[in-house]
Formats: C-alpha cells, sequence, structure tokens
C-alpha cells in the first residue's frame, strides 16, 4: 500500500483502489488569506507524480475487462483534473497580474492625494494673499481706480506669492 499525500488512488492491502484526493493541495488551499501567490495550486512535482500514477493504474486496469467502464471513467476523471490545473495556472497567473495592476494603481492613488493636498495648502495661501490685496486696497478710494488695475495688482500679488514658492 502506498501513501502519498499528493496520490489520486492507491490499492490497498487486498488489492482494492481507493481514492485519496491529494490532502496536501486541499489543505494548502484553505490557508490561502495572507499567502504568496505562488504558493498557491498544486505544485508542479504533485502534478507530475499524478501523471505518473495515473499512467500505471491505467496499466494495471487495462488487462482487467471487468474494469473496463472503471478505466474510462477514470479517464474521464484525470482528463477533468488536467483541464482543472490548467485552469488554475491560467488563473494565478492572471491573480497576479491583477495584483500587480491594483499595487502600482495603489501607488498612484497615493500620489494623487499627495498632489491633492499639496493643491489645497496652495489654494489655501492665495486665497489668503487675495484677501491681504483687499485688505490693502480697501483703505483707497476705488473712484479713482479701474477696474483692470485692481485686477492686475491681484495677479500681482499672486505671482508674487508663486514665487515665493
Amino acid at each position: 500500500s502506498r501513501s502519498s499525500a499528493a496520490s489520486v488512488c492507491i490499492r490497498d492491502s487486498m488489492g482494492n483502489i481507493q481514492f485519496n484526493y491529494y490532502k496536501k493541495q486541499k489543505n494548502k488551499m484553505a490557508r490561502v488569506e495572507g499567502e504568496d501567490m505562488d504558493s498557491l495550486g498544486i505544485e508542479p512535482a504533485a502534478f507530475e507524480a499524478l501523471e505518473k500514477e495515473f499512467q500505471e493504474v491505467l496499466s494495471e486496469l487495462a488487462g482487467d475487462q471487468s474494469l473496463e467502464r472503471f478505466r474510462r471513467e477514470y479517464e474521464k476523471l484525470h482528463m477533468a483534473l488536467k483541464a482543472s490545473h490548467e485552469n488554475e495556472k491560467r488563473l494565478l497567473r492572471r491573480c497576479k497580474e491583477l495584483n500587480g495592476d491594483i499595487v502600482g494603481n495603489a501607488a498612484k492613488v497615493q500620489t494623487a492625494l499627495k498632489l491633492t493636498q499639496e493643491d489645497s495648502h496652495t489654494i489655501a495661501l492665495l486665497k489668503n494673499e487675495v484677501d491681504k490685496t483687499y485688505k490693502m486696497l480697501e483703505p483707497v478710494s476705488y473712484t479713482h481706480l479701474t477696474l483692470p488695475t485692481i485686477y492686475s495688482v491681484q495677479i500681482s500679488v499672486v505671482a508674487v506669492s508663486l514665487k515665493k514658492k
């Protein structure tokens, strides 16, 4: 009797076929939270062992006509396992890509938030400068100032405040 944690089926001491659904990988998938993506799924070595075992079981079943129906079903299950394994690898690659995108976008969001905070600070400073300008102009009689002159003074104050940075 072989007892491999990654084996699909084994024969017990009486020669009966027993199925053992790769407990090691099932337990590994249950611990997905917080794990590295590379550690997920069936390891290549374990999958190769499954392939080898599949061939061994098929060769054992080939000579026995009473197990022909079982052999066909076993082949179907094995094909489904292979397809599932390929889909799993494809999905894990896609998860890695999406994880990379998320990390990249998170950095962009952080940069945007920093720029927004800096812009808010700049806007507040400029508002203060404009308020100072209005306070300086209040004592002056507006009758002799034209609107373009007032705008010119405001633009000059804003330009000076931008140069200070």
